[in-house]
């Protein structure tokens, strides 16, 4: 957040308010400030951040990303298969050749040591792998999961903090905080919508020289 009088930063002031940093630490003479409560600040930006990840767009683009990683996921895994396969058709005529070996000459540690090897091998290469039924599940289901994340942004910022600040950084962009007589609001890059910061204000949109009547 930057100050809309001076551009400077706009950090933590006190334990309740975010202000200008130019007019905290050099006074009025350098910035007359600026100041908004922080919890309110909070959740207007991040009522606009959900409301822009929820719009139908946003919603359309996120699943035509899942149905990309879906049909790379399940190449993936068709490739995969067929090199098991392979692996698999290798094993079997290492095996009939190992046991044709037994049967001429007897067994032998070593004949014993490689038979049960590739036995193991192919055991583990054709066992159901739930795996893979897992990660395609977890794909479909990220449309829900998104919602629920987007629903939950405070939580998700507070468990990862530094790569909340980086993600809302690229969605909001720079956020000018300005005074306009004794209310205060925010200035969004990302948008044309104004955010009314000041204590007890509404959630209405504000723009420069035009009435929305909203």
């Amino acid at each position: 957040m930057r100050c809309g009088l001076c551009n400077g930063a706009v950090v933590i002031v006190d334990a309740t308010h975010y202000g200008c940093a130019a007019h905290k630490d050099r006074g009025p003479s350098v910035c007359a400030g600026v100041r908004v409560q922080r919890h309110a600040t909070n959740a207007r930006l991040l009522s606009a951040v959900k409301d822009d990840l929820l719009t139908p767009q946003s919603l359309a683009e996120m699943q035509a990303e899942v149905s990309r990683a879906l049909v790379n996921q399940q190449r993936d895994l068709s490739d995969a298969a067929k090199r098991t396969h392979a692996r698999v058709r290798e094993l079997d005529r290492e095996i009939e050749n190992l046991v044709s070996a037994v049967a001429s000459i007897g067994i032998s540690p070593a004949l014993a040591a490689r038979l049960e090897t590739a036995e193991l091998e192919r055991k583990r290469l054709t066992a159901p792998s739930p795996l893979d039924k897992a990660a395609i599940t977890a794909i479909q289901d990220v449309g829900a999961r998104y919602r629920r994340l987007v629903m939950d942004l405070e939580n998700s910022i507070a468990k990862q903090p530094e790569r909340a600040r980086q993600l809302l950084s690229k969605l909001i962009g720079k956020i000018q905080i300005v005074p306009v007589g004794d209310q205060v609001f925010a200035e969004l890059d990302a948008g044309p919508e104004h955010l009314l910061l000041a204590a007890g204000g509404s959630f209405d949109v504000w723009l420069r020289g035009q009435d929305l009547n909203l």
